[in-house]
């Protein structure tokens, strides 16, 4: 929590018991998570939580760079506390959102990319769709 607590500061941000509680969340999930999630999960441990403040929270993460949000359509937000580029494996059926590292060599698409559009690209986000073990197994 004390460390929690720095990296907030340091981005100037308030290290508020529920802030710290939704970033500590983040950072020790990997389920990608919507606003709703996150606030049915941290509930029963603060009592004094309410959604409103969950999404003011995530986004006042994103804005500092501590969280990625994505979209995976008609489901709401997805939050990632894995801030650097990296790809999501999406399943159809479960929606279970899971993380991939890129090759080494995302800097050579970027590069392409960036050549193809005259845009100077910054950052890649992948994402691949299919049925995960789990479902198949079904």
């Amino acid at each position: 929590m004390e460390n929690t607590a720095k990296i907030l500061n340091q981005k100037n941000l308030k290290a508020t018991p529920q802030r710290i509680a939704i970033y500590e969340y983040l950072l020790g999930t990997g389920d990608h998570p919507t606003a709703e999630t996150i606030y049915a999960a941290l509930k029963p441990a603060h009592p004094n939580l309410s959604l409103a403040t969950v999404y003011k929270n995530v986004a006042s993460l994103k804005d500092a760079g501590l969280l990625m949000e994505f979209s995976l359509g008609g489901e709401g937000c997805r939050y990632d506390a894995r801030t650097y580029e990296h790809a999501h494996v999406v399943c159809r059926k479960c929606h279970k959102v899971f993380d991939i590292d890129l090759p080494a060599d995302t800097a050579e698409h970027k590069k392409t990319v960036s050549l193809m559009t005259n845009m100077d690209i910054d950052t890649c986000m992948m994402y691949y769709y299919g049925v995960c073990e789990d479902c198949w197994n079904k």
